[in-house]
Parts: C-alpha cells; sequence; structure tokens
C-alpha cells in the first residue's frame, strides 16, 4: 500500500505536477468518525475514489470489482466466523481497539465461539497473531473450532467480529451476515448513523457477542427466511449503495 511503499513516497513527493488519484480499498472508510488511513490518502491525494460516499468535490464515487460472487443458496451451509486482531501496542488513534482493548475483542470472539459451538461453525482467523497466541486462548477456554474448510460463498452464514471489509463485502454479495462490535470502543460518522441503526434494526449489526450469537441461532437452520425479508433486504441495499459498491461491471 502507499501508506509503506517509500519508493513511490518519493515519486509523488517528487513529481507534484501528476495528478495522484486514489481508491478506497477496505471497510471502515466514511464510516468510521475517525479512520487514520482514509485522512492520509484524502490529504495526499488529489482526487480520492470511494464505495459509494461523498463527502467534498475531492471524493467520486467509484464502484470497484467484489471479491465474492454469491452461490445459490442450495450451495451453502455452515457458519462463517471472520475475525479481526490488532497489535499490541498502540500505532495509530482511531476508534478501533488499542493495545490491550484487543485482549477484550479476542474474549468476546471467544465467547461468540463458545456459544455456537455446537452448531456447523467454522473460523477464519486473521493472518497475523500480534503475540496474543489467540490459537492457544480458544483452546485454554475450552473452544476447539475448526478452520475455514470452503470458499466464502458456500457458507450460508456469514459472522464477523467487527464492521469492517468482510461484512461490506457479504452485504454487497447479498449474503446473510452478522457482526458485532463494541459501541465503547467504535463509533461512527454522524453521516453513517442512519445506516448502522438500520442494520442493527434488522439484526445484520449487533453490540455484544451475546446478542449477535442468538441471531446466529434464530436464523441458522433456514437463514434465507430472514435475509429475503423485505425490511432486511431493502436496508441492506440502502447500506451497499452508500458504502459496499462492490460491483462486477465497475
Amino acid at each position: 500500500s502507499m501508506h509503506s511503499f517509500i519508493p513511490f513516497k518519493f515519486l509523488a513527493a517528487t513529481h507534484p505536477e501528476n495528478k495522484l488519484l486514489l481508491q478506497q480499498h477496505g471497510g471502515g472508510y466514511g464510516i468510521d468518525l475517525v479512520n487514520i488511513p482514509e485522512s492520509y490518502e484524502r490529504t495526499v491525494g488529489n482526487r480520492f475514489y470511494t464505495w459509494g460516499w461523498k463527502e467534498d468535490e475531492n471524493t467520486r464515487v467509484l464502484p470497484t470489482a467484489p471479491r465474492i460472487i454469491s452461490k445459490l443458496f442450495e450451495q451453502r451451509s455452515g457458519i462463517l466466523l471472520k475475525c479481526t486482531n490488532y497489535p499490541r501496542y498502540v500505532y495509530r488513534i482511531m476508534f478501533q481497539q488499542m493495545g490491550y482493548q484487543s485482549l477484550k475483542l479476542i474474549e468476546d470472539t471467544i465467547l461468540f465461539a463458545k456459544l455456537l459451538k455446537n452448531l456447523d461453525l467454522e473460523i477464519s482467523f486473521y493472518q497475523l497473531d500480534f503475540g496474543w497466541n489467540i490459537k492457544k486462548r480458544f483452546k485454554d477456554k475450552g473452544v476447539s473450532i475448526q478452520e475455514k474448510s470452503k470458499a466464502d460463498p458456500f457458507y450460508a452464514v456469514h459472522a464477523s467480529n467487527y464492521l469492517g471489509t468482510s461484512c461490506l463485502e457479504t452485504l454487497a454479495a447479498n449474503l446473510p451476515t452478522i457482526c458485532f462490535y463494541d459501541p465503547e470502543v467504535n463509533e461512527f460518522r454522524e453521516a453513517a448513523k442512519p445506516y448502522i441503526s438500520d442494520l442493527e434494526k434488522i439484526g445484520v449489526l449487533h453490540k455484544s457477542p451475546e446478542a449477535a450469537a442468538e441471531k446466529v441461532k434464530e436464523v441458522t437452520t433456514d437463514p434465507q427466511s430472514w435475509w429475503q425479508k423485505d425490511d432486511v433486504q431493502e436496508a441492506r441495499q440502502r447500506f451497499v449503495s452508500k458504502y459496499a459498491r462492490l460491483e462486477p461491471g465497475w
């Protein structure tokens, strides 16, 4: 990314006559009250392309290609829990888990998995452990969950321990999605709050792992009967149109 690729930074800085056009490349952009990567990119770029939202004359909407293409619901089964994780030490100041707040996120994730361990649940751990020994923490709590065994579109329900890229991808792909977040940590922009409220009302977004687990239990036998309800689809489409424009014809 441009955050760490030093030669690109020098190239951009020494050739100011060239336009620097940047594009959103993850969740949280336009949603988080403070998002440091977004702030940096919008500051140094001449134009910033987004997945649907617009805040000023330099932000333009440009949907990007999706990574997940949904399968027929008859081809889907099981629940996939996707996890994020953060470093042990504070590396940027924003409304996400910082330092030992990350430990509570890990504990909440273990609790969520424990509440659903008798269901067909699989887990996708974040690719970086950051020294937390997360898999050992699961084991020490007596929670043994099979790791992800198939491609994303083949799961009937998608769960996540944060509102980020993975949730935006599955919402855009119209796959049943349930996320939880910590209201003591996460804060959203005023413009995003009505959309966040909509996701809470339809049962997509929850303020605790317990509430999210209860929703999974409620819908797991027939996710489509919940997901295809008019109010659920209308709220999903409103959110996707604003914050998750991931489209094959981008």
